[in-house]
């Protein structure tokens, strides 16, 4: 039988991926910033000189390991958006599911989210998805979409709030302070998580706790939510 033929371009393709799936590997065995180039080489099986044929830096590899490592919170926030009725269901099981997955895994989170990095995370994610089609699914509700490929917080902050804007429920301009208030709440608590300052149960109710006392100072009419009697 003859042999089938695969392009450069396909083999390219190929070994980007065995490494990715590597790093995905390494990262879970050794923690995320344990994992390094050799281990990543050694499993995917490829020579450490020939590995920045493929990747800028460990950090691009790394990017992409990370994308793949929170699939479940991109699972898991379709079907929390796919139940919201209302913007204040929207914005709220927002930052309750992401809630959930970050500070369950704080470092990932922050290398993702966070981190500076010295490549657009907006460009990073194109080339993931390039690779990995399956994972975006084209039938999605736009708004789900839109927060899958954003990784900057104000940017998806922006998109949270769009809903309670155009309802009346606060102004553009309490928009703006209530994306800053919840980032802040965010971040402050996720740099606690990292340092083990605090546990994943604290962390997470104290998060929403905060969110939703913020929310509900801002709206304009009075509008209860489950969250309010949940976590004030």
């Amino acid at each position: 039988m003859a042999k089938e033929y695969i392009s450069r371009k396909e083999q390219r393709i190929i070994t980007i991926k065995k490494c990715i799936l590597a790093c995905e590997e390494a990262m879970v065995e050794k923690g995320y910033s344990q994992a390094s180039i050799r281990d990543v080489s050694k499993l995917a099986g490829i020579n450490q000189a020939t590995f920045y044929n493929y990747f800028e830096n460990f950090d691009h590899l790394r990017f992409f390991a990370s994308m793949r490592m929170i699939k479940d919170y991109s699972t898991d926030l379709k079907i929390y958006l796919n139940k919201a009725e209302t913007s204040l269901d929207y914005f709220l099981f927002i930052w309750d599911c992401f809630c959930d997955h970050a500070f369950e895994k704080p470092e990932l989170y922050y290398f993702i989210f966070l981190a500076d990095k010295k490549k657009s995370t907006e460009s990073l994610i194109e080339q993931y998805y390039r690779l990995f089609p399956e994972e975006l699914d084209l039938n999605m509700n736009q708004r789900i979409s839109t927060m899958l490929i954003r990784t900057n917080l104000t940017d998806r902050a922006i998109i949270s709030t769009d809903g309670l804007v155009k309802d009346g429920l606060i102004t553009k301009g309490q928009a703006v302070e209530l994306n800053d208030m919840t980032l802040v709440i965010f971040e402050g608590m996720l740099y606690r998580a990292l340092n083990n300052l605090i546990d994943y149960d604290n962390a997470r109710n104290l998060t929403m706790s905060y969110i939703c006392r913020a929310t509900k100072s801002f709206l304009q009419k009075n509008v209860n939510h489950p969250f309010f009697d949940t976590y004030i």
